[in-house]
């Protein structure tokens, strides 16, 4: 079972993520420390996910189940320095589930973003107000992270989880 609790953005580092990704089961908690009305973690939130390469800046979930595509944005909340993210911060599929992603950098300032999928071997550059398309399959079960290899330490992470069975 994984562990979710929310931290707070004190300092920014430069560490190297680690390059083993495996599918992690993930678990919603029923209370979070920082909570929104509805219950679930405050968009900017950072959250502490087992098996994460990094810590994920909670934005939204989006159900892609049979859509077979999403948009995923890069950007930054703008009052908080150092707060790179994914929107959504989590997608939600089906086992084996293929789509097509397109990333698009929307910084507020000139950076390079990256989407880097370690077990599905991407490791794509996203310039500073372009975009890309990227093929990923959700796993079996439990969930695969999504990172931007340049901000994983501050907070851009991301998730791709299974559904529950119907």
């Amino acid at each position: 079972m994984a562990v979710i609790c929310v931290l707070l953005l004190t300092s920014c580092n430069n560490a190297s993520v680690s390059t083993a990704s495996t599918a992690s089961p993930i678990t919603t908690p029923t209370t979070y420390a920082s909570a929104s009305a509805a219950g679930g973690p405050q968009p900017g939130a950072l959250l502490t996910i087992n098996g994460a390469p990094g810590q994920v800046r909670w934005t939204a979930t989006q159900n892609v189940v049979g859509s077979g595509s999403a948009v995923l944005t890069m950007s930054g909340f703008p009052n908080i320095d150092e707060s790179p993210y994914f929107s959504p911060s989590q997608l939600v599929g089906s086992p084996g589930e293929k789509i097509t992603v397109q990333i698009v950098n929307q910084s507020l300032t000139e950076f390079t973003h990256n989407f880097s999928l370690n077990s599905q071997n991407i490791d794509q550059d996203i310039p500073w107000h372009q975009s890309v398309n990227e093929t990923v399959v959700f796993p079996s079960s439990g969930a695969l992270f999504f990172y931007c290899k340049y901000h994983n330490s501050i907070g851009q992470v991301g998730i791709l989880r299974v559904s529950p069975a119907p």
